[in-house]
């Protein structure tokens, strides 16, 4: 499984980033390298929105893919094919889950970070699914992101020296969670982590992805490695 799903992130790069969204002589010359990081059981396709109107060309950006059914270190493992073909210095733009990868690689590949921008990632993890999981306790996803599961807890102990922005989603709350929340993540886990910027857009943990709000927060926060 494990062979398979590296074979896999190096297929869907081949895929995902010959796709040529705006016209090349349009292109933004001091726009940097973007690589985008899905959330937990999403794919590329979520960033269609927001890369379409950055108006970013064909090798201008990545989307990396990872299997929510293997465990978060495999994917993470499996990550390095790829985190070897991004320019050093690129910005990286990263959505629930994939800002808890977004650390994790920072720390195994800091060279390759210029700046990162989360949105809606949960750095304290999630006190629901830390009861979720004896409910369902063959669901891998409950397991990884409980408040005090591995991936959380080693991602807090990554230390940040570049611009960091967690874009936090306040709309949407889920009855089942009794603090404010989007509807998936609470606010107060958003906020967790220090050392970030913190900008809060009113839109719950889905709808985030599709705001003219965000796509301005990302290309004012974006750092050029020209």
């Amino acid at each position: 499984m494990f062979d398979g799903m590296i074979n896999n992130i190096k297929t869907l790069k081949n895929l995902i980033t010959p796709r040529k969204l705006v016209d090349t002589n349009k292109e933004d010359k001091n726009s940097p390298f973007y690589v985008f990081l899905h959330g937990a059981n999403q794919t590329h396709r979520s960033w269609n929105y927001i890369i379409t109107k950055l108006q970013l060309s064909q090798d201008q950006f990545i989307c990396i893919e990872y299997d929510s059914n293997s465990t978060f270190y495999e994917n993470l493992d499996g990550m390095a094919d790829v985190m070897w073909t991004i320019p050093d210095k690129s910005a990286f733009v990263s959505h629930s889950l994939g800002g808890i990868y977004a650390l994790h690689l920072y720390n195994r590949y800091p060279q390759k970070f210029s700046s990162s921008i989360t949105i809606s990632t949960p750095f304290n993890g999630s006190g629901t699914a830390d009861y979720l999981k004896y409910l369902s306790p063959h669901t891998l996803l409950f397991r990884e992101v409980g408040r005090r599961s591995k991936p959380i807890t080693d991602a807090q102990k990554v230390e940040v020296n570049i611009p960091w922005t967690q874009i936090v989603s306040v709309s949407g709350n889920s009855p089942w969670m009794p603090k404010p929340n989007d509807g998936i993540v609470t606010v107060r886990s958003q906020q967790h982590r220090t050392g970030v910027n913190d900008v809060e857009v009113n839109a719950n943990h889905y709808e985030i992805l599709a705001s003219d709000e965000v796509v301005g927060i990302i290309k004012a926060n974006s750092v050029s490695n020209k």
